[in-house]
Formats: C-alpha cells, sequence, structure tokens
C-alpha cells in the first residue's frame, strides 16, 4: 500500500511539473522576466526561456503516460522526472543563496523564490527517486486502478502549489 502512494506522489509531482511548463509556455515573457533576475549568462537565459516550459511538460506528460499504458515502462520516466526536480532543487537553492529576492518564476508568477519552493522540488526528487524502486517490478493493476490512483496524484499536486501560496511563497523567509 505504502508503494502506491508514493507511486501516486510522483505521479502529482508529475502533474505539477506538467502544469508548470504549460504556465512557462503560456506566459513566456514573464519566464523570461523572471529569468533575467537569476544568475544565468544571457545566452543561456535565452535557451531556458524558449526550451523549460516544453521540456517540463514532457518529463510529467511522459511519466502520466507510461503510467497508464505501460507500466512497466514508468521507471525511466519517473527517475527522469527524480532528475528534473534535483535539477530544479538544486538551482532553486542556490538561487535563494545567491539572489534571495529574485522571482521564482514559477506558474509564471513575479513572487521570489522561498525556502518553500526550494523545499518543495527537493521534497518531490526524494519521492520521484522512492518510487523508480517501485517501478522497476511494477504491481499489476488494472487500468482502472491506474487510472483512480490519479485522484491522489492530483491532490498531491495541488497540495504542492498550495503550500507555497499558503504558506508564504509571497514573504522570503
Amino acid at each position: 500500500m505504502l508503494d502506491l502512494a508514493v507511486v501516486a506522489a510522483a505521479l502529482g509531482a508529475a502533474l505539477l511539473l506538467a502544469a508548470g511548463g504549460a504556465g512557462h509556455l503560456r506566459n513566456r515573457p514573464a519566464l523570461t522576466a523572471a529569468l533575467d533576475a537569476h544568475l544565468l549568462p544571457g545566452p543561456l537565459r535565452a535557451w531556458m526561456a524558449i526550451l523549460l516550459g516544453p521540456a517540463e511538460v514532457l518529463v510529467g506528460a511522459a511519466t502520466w503516460v507510461t503510467w497508464l499504458a505501460a507500466p512497466v515502462y514508468a521507471a525511466p520516466a519517473v527517475a527522469l522526472l527524480g532528475a528534473s526536480y534535483c535539477a530544479l532543487g538544486l538551482y532553486a537553492t542556490v538561487l535563494r543563496i545567491r539572489v534571495p529576492t529574485a522571482p521564482c518564476g514559477c506558474f509564471g508568477t513575479p513572487r521570489p523564490a522561498t525556502w518553500l519552493v526550494v523545499g518543495r522540488g527537493w521534497l518531490f526528487a526524494g519521492v520521484a527517486g522512492a518510487a523508480v524502486p517501485v517501478l522497476w517490478t511494477p504491481p499489476d493493476l488494472s487500468f482502472g486502478t491506474r487510472l483512480f490512483l490519479l485522484l491522489p496524484a492530483v491532490l498531491v499536486a495541488v497540495g504542492g502549489l498550495l503550500s507555497t501560496e499558503v504558506f508564504g511563497v509571497t514573504q522570503p523567509i
């Protein structure tokens, strides 16, 4: 049962990543403005503004699609999800330490990155990492059961989004 909870949490992390990527695609000027305040050199900033949104959507969607279509192939997708959250967690940590007033850029908001944003990135990296061994030998679940697990995944994604909204993403900690 705990195995399925970890998988559901990883699927929630995938949904949050895909939603964040969709937000970056929808409002690329806001992402570009946030990246202008970050530590990246100019050319890399331009590439990140172009590639970050599609990459986030692709990784998040690939995780969901492989889980629903063929769970035996979900482990590599979840490993990629974990690597993505590791990169985001590392970047947010460095950003928070070096430029604490820099905007997060999450979901197109100009609010500064906080330690909650950093923690969310590392938490979801850990959740995805914990789900990978579970998915190497995926449980034999019907399509309906796999689909049902998306309900708690949505709750995890909403919780990940609201945690920073409710607990102070607008106030640097």
